[in-house]
């Protein structure tokens, strides 16, 4: 009997409970994939906010810089961040229950893959000239655009000339004052990864009530 990819709450259960692969390469896969399973919730509504302001509702100062996935294909960004999930943890703890892949839809769904993960290139904050407080270490974050670049360039042959489902900005807003303050700004709402604290669980419980929160309209806790 063929094993199912992996769900959220299977990666979720993986990273919980199975021992770690030794070595400083799984351990930088380790802390990238605690960001990315605390926060996929986060993560998502961030990929398809197609809004002036960000999931916090802030005004957006990135958006011509980076420009973010259309919501239409919800499902395939979601399968693209399990899959970058899978990856990552695989080579953390070598897991049999993350050995079948998350297939790569052709045409609109592999667009959708290969414009999520530029997105999130663009996003990642390692070091403070990037963000203050920034979203995980140089290690985590390169292990992350590794496997980010590995599922562009297995997804891009499957585009068949889709074009990037990107939303469209509406006004191109004044040219930022030069200088590292402005890349702060710029990058300052790109805070997708910072939401989880503690355990895994207790990060995605937290997104989860602030996307909600979100989706309804209602004011967000700190």
């Amino acid at each position: 009997m063929s094993r199912q990819p992996p769900t959220w709450a299977t990666l979720q259960s993986v990273f919980d409970v199975c021992d770690r692969v030794s070595g400083s390469s799984a351990a930088a896969c380790e802390a990238a994939v605690q960001k990315l399973i605390s926060n996929h919730e986060r993560v998502l509504l961030d990929l398809i906010n197609g809004s002036t302001t960000n999931i916090e509702g802030r005004q957006l100062t990135q958006s011509f810089t980076l420009r973010r996935v259309v919501p239409e294909p919800r499902e395939h960004v979601d399968s693209s961040l399990r899959e970058r999930a899978r990856r990552l943890l695989y080579m953390a703890t070598a897991s049999s229950a993350l050995t079948t892949p998350v297939a790569i839809a052709k045409a609109f769904g592999a667009a959708a893959w290969v414009a999520a993960a530029k997105y999130l290139d663009g996003c990642i904050q390692s070091s403070p000239e990037e963000k203050p407080g920034h979203d995980m270490t140089p290690a985590a974050a390169a292990a992350m655009r590794g496997v980010m670049a590995v599922l562009r360039k297995e997804a891009a042959p499957l585009t068949v000339g889709m074009q990037p489902p990107l939303v469209t900005p509406a006004t191109e807003p004044a040219e930022p004052t030069a200088g590292r303050a402005s890349s702060r700004r710029q990058m300052r709402h790109c805070q997708r990864f910072r939401g989880g604290r503690g355990t895994v669980g207790q990060g995605a419980a937290l997104d989860g009530r602030r996307a909600r929160a979100h989706e309804r309209g209602a004011p967000q806790d700190e």
